[in-house]
């Protein structure tokens, strides 16, 4: 209770807000972090497939880059 009071003095709330607009804003930001969650995943799951694109070309750079230094030696 005394960091519930401390918070709504930090942000000027004079007047406690009641109980079912308590449980109303925790559902919204809950919904919220949820979809946020979702988000970042899909985030997270782009991220390692553009990695492995990047990975993919690189490797195919180097190996190209290798057989051409290859017939460059040949005799």
């Amino acid at each position: 209770m005394e960091s519930a009071q401390k918070y709504f003095k930090e942000h000027g709330v004079t007047k406690r807000p009641s109980y079912k607009t308590l449980q109303t804003e925790i559902k919204r930001l809950t919904s919220q972090q949820n979809e946020l969650y979702v988000e970042l995943h899909e985030k997270r799951e782009e991220v390692k497939r553009l990695q492995t694109i990047a990975d993919n070309i690189n490797r195919t750079l180097h190996e190209e880059s290798n057989k051409i230094n290859d017939k460059d030696y040949e005799i």
